[in-house]
This record gives C-alpha cells, structure tokens and sequence, in this order.
C-alpha cells in the first residue's frame, strides 16, 4: 500500500507539471486516470482495515469527478485552479490514510526472530504495541522500546492482531477470546518452509540460482558479483571476503548466460564495484545450449528464470514457477500480513543450517561417483577436444560485451582461472590452453580487466579437492582468502 500512495503522490507532481494543459492534454490525461486508479486502490484497502471508515474520500471523490468533466468540456483555465485544489486534499487525505493503514499488532513470542523481524514491522505499515511472553522470562524487559508483557496484561492493550510468532500455543481461553484477532504466523511459515524444502530439495540447481538472482536485486549492500562455471561454485566460499558478495554460478553455466545473468541484476538499482568472472580454458569453446548432454540445465533452470535457451529450440516448456511465490496458491498467506519479504527473512532465519547441509553435500562430493584419477582424466580429454570455430568467434563477442557492460557500470572485471589437480591439468590439452592467452592477449588490447590463474598453482594440495577439477570447502575457503589478498580491489 506503501506504494500505492507513493504512486499518488508522483502522479500528483506529473499533473501539476503539466502547463499549459491544452498543449500536453494526453499527458494530463494519463496523469489523471493513474491517480484515480491509485486512489480507488488506496480507498478499497482503507475499507477494509476500518470499521470507523466515514466518507474520508468523499471531497476528493467529487473534485476527481469535476476535474473529468472539465477536461472533458476542455475548460483548462478552471481545471488548472482545480488540479491545485487537488493537490491540497490530497496531500491532507494521504495523512489521514497512512494513520488509517498502520496495522497495530502484539507480537506474540520473544526469540532471536522475533527481534530482527521488529526491524521489518517498524519499516512497514505495523505498530508494534508490545511482545508477549508466555515464559514469563523477558516480562517487564523492552525490546526496541515496546513493553514484554504476560498474558495477564493483555487485556490493558488495544490491537489489530495477536501475531503468533513461535511454537509455544497461546492459553486456550485466551485463543478464545482473542480469536478474530489471533494470526498464527509461525504454523503458516512453517507450513511454507515445509513446501520450500521439498522444492529446494528437487530442483537444487534452480533453486538456487533463483535466490542468488533475488539476493542479487534486493540487497543493496552487495559490492562483489562472482559469475561463472562450477569452477566459480564450488572454488569460492563468499563469507570469507570482507565485501559482501553473491554468487551467480551454476554447473555447466556458459559465457552467455553469464551475460544474461549480469544484464538482469544490473537493471536494477545497484552498488556493486567489482565483478569475479570465473572461466576456463575451454570457455571459449563452449556453449551450454549447443550441448546435447546439458539440454535439460538450460530447460530446467536457464529458460525459466530468463525466458532464454540461447541456441536451443524449446517448444511447449512447462514453465517452473519462480521462489516463494510458487506455493503461495498451496498456502495462501495470512491476510494483512502477505509481505514476502516477512516470510524471506523467517525461511533464512529458521533454515539456515537445513540449507548449509545441502550445500556442503552438494560441494564436497565429486562430481560423478566415479574411480577419481579415470574421472579427471576423461574429464580433462573430453574439454580439451571442444574447439568449434563458431563457438568461439560468437563466445569472444560475449565476452567483450561482458567487459563493455561492467564498464558502463563502473565495476572492476577480475578473469579467475581455478585450481585443478595434475591428474586433471597433466592431460588437459596445450593447444587449448594457448588459444585462451591468445584471445584474452587480443581482448586486452581494448578492454581493462585483472586475470589470476591458478589451474596449475602448487598453492593447492590433494585435500583442498573434491574431485580432479573441483574444489572441496577446504579449498574454496582457501581460494577465496587468495583471491581477497590478490585482486586488485
């Protein structure tokens, strides 16, 4: 609601802009219509949330209604004294609304959540009245200046909603007669969370692809984006940099999608300076969406996070739904309360050691369950014979434009080439390793970027591997505490 009066009051400043009316009349007119469309949004919702809620547009209901007509009969000297008039009320009647929308609420249950959840209520249209405490352990405390109570005091506060914010069940009597009041938010996050798992669980790849892309959108706090293959995945452990950073990785991830994925974060507001791209030397020669065996990444993960398969011809795709949205039709959420960004911080708190254990499974066991020296061997053949001209003429114009679009957005391109074992480089091909400094010689004549290999580096030893060419958690911790003390910041 938040920014349906933010709306109003930008579309308000866009119609008293527009002088003389008679020569901008479209632009009055769409000015005009969206602040009644917002103001009907705005009067619906206030509807709802008051009882008391007394003809409080009605001035402004009949000014938005003299104003059409006058537009209409195109008296634009009277409209024009009618548009400040407007203003006024508006302005007025948006007070009036913002009180009107204040949600007050007893949240009930005091934890380590709860407390950081206080944060997102003050930020938003809630009150916090006070805590209650069935424990009777914090009663007579404050947190964030808002009184611990018992159940016992209740009855001396006036509130919207009793927020269940933990496990522990209110007294029966209490449910009772609170009961239009009660909002069992904690079984309804849990119900989710539940749900969130499952697909967490399924779709791994996705799943976590599409949280570091909102993570990347949402927390402006982030200064470093690592992009790359699962060399970059699993080769840097981002708690480690003393910047914040996000990974943008994924297995099999190509030079194009790192570019879609670098065009899509960067539409949005932003204050990332630098930029960790994470190659190989097959890179340039590979295209994830040309490749038969990784047909389903770029159908199960790719096309549907970015509406994009590159190369790839997708015809009747059953769309994956995105994030927390996905289960909101299989659990609806409680009303008044439908932010996600409530539930998004009540998932991390409550899920972070769930989420860590995937993760570390998924980072320390080798790629494929297979004898380790055959498997890095094969591996390390099987990308040395990638060499498509096309390919390459086509990944190298990416490349470029990735460089070209981290420029135009002040941030620092920093080319990372991972560690491997010698079971791996001994049998990766010359050839190709000569062709990458080639290009990347060429490209540096015209673009600035820092380059730090390390894929034969002695720096790292057998135990820091999960596999030929992977780095274990060990490794990557160890990789990410060089990279802090070797790039150029």
């Amino acid at each position: 609601m938040n920014a349906s009066i933010k709306g109003l009051l930008n579309h308000l400043e866009i119609l008293d802009s527009i002088n003389p009316i008679i020569h901008n009349e479209d632009e009055y007119a769409i000015a005009i219509n969206s602040i009644i469309d917002e103001f009907l949004i705005l009067c619906d919702y206030i509807k709802e949330r008051s009882d008391n809620y007394i003809l409080l547009e009605s001035k402004t209901s009949e000014l938005l209604v003299s104003m059409i007509e006058l537009f209409n009969r195109r008296e634009f000297e009277i409209l024009v004294h009618k548009t400040q008039a407007l203003i006024g009320v508006i302005q007025e009647w948006t007070i009036i609304v913002r009180n009107l929308m204040m949600i007050s609420i007893v949240v009930v249950g005091v934890n380590y959540f709860t407390s950081r959840a206080t944060q997102f209520f003050k930020s938003n249209n809630y009150r916090i009245i006070a805590y209650l405490d069935h424990t009777k352990s914090f009663v007579g405390k404050n947190i964030e200046g808002r009184p611990v109570i018992s159940e016992a005091e209740l009855q001396n506060y006036e509130f919207d909603f009793l927020l269940i914010m933990n496990n522990e069940d209110l007294n029966t009597s209490l449910k009772r007669e609170y009961k239009s009041k009660c909002v069992d938010y904690y079984s309804y996050a849990k119900r989710y969370m539940t749900k969130y798992y499952e697909l967490f669980r399924t779709r791994y790849l996705h799943s976590m692809l599409y949280a570091q892309l909102e993570e990347s959108k949402s927390n402006k706090e982030l200064e470093v984006i690592i992009t790359g293959l699962s060399y970059a995945q699993r080769g840097i452990d981002e708690s480690y940099f003393s910047r914040n950073a996000v990974k943008l990785c994924s297995s099999s991830q190509d030079l194009y999608f790192d570019y879609q994925l670098l065009k899509e974060i960067l539409r949005t507001e932003n204050n990332f300076t630098h930029c960790i791209l994470g190659l190989s030397y097959y890179s340039f020669n590979y295209d994830l969406s040309l490749s038969k065996s990784q047909e389903a990444l770029v159908r199960e993960v790719y096309y549907p996070l970015l509406l994009d398969s590159h190369h790839l011809e997708i015809q009747n795709a059953e769309l994956i739904p995105l994030g927390l949205e996905s289960i909101d039709e299989l659990i609806p959420a409680p009303k008044f309360f439908t932010d996600k960004n409530l539930l998004k911080a009540f998932i991390k708190h409550h899920s972070e050691d769930e989420i860590s254990r995937i993760n570390d499974k998924f980072w320390n066991n080798p790629t494929e369950d297979l004898p380790l020296e055959w498997l890095a061997k094969t591996r390390a053949e099987s990308h040395s014979k990638l060499d498509y001209h096309e390919t390459r003429r086509e990944n190298v114009e990416i490349f470029n434009s990735i460089l070209f679009l981290l420029e135009a957005n002040n941030i620092k391109p920093t080319v990372v080439i991972y560690p491997t074992q010698k079971i791996y480089s001994n049998y990766f091909s010359k050839k190709r390793l000569t062709e990458f400094y080639e290009i990347l010689d060429e490209v540096k004549l015209q673009k600035d970027f820092q380059l730090i290999d390390m894929f034969s580096s002695s720096y790292f030893k057998e135990n820091d591997f999960s596999d030929g060419d992977h780095l274990n958690k060990i490794g990557a911790r160890k990789m990410t505490l060089y990279l802090e003390r070797n790039i150029s910041w």
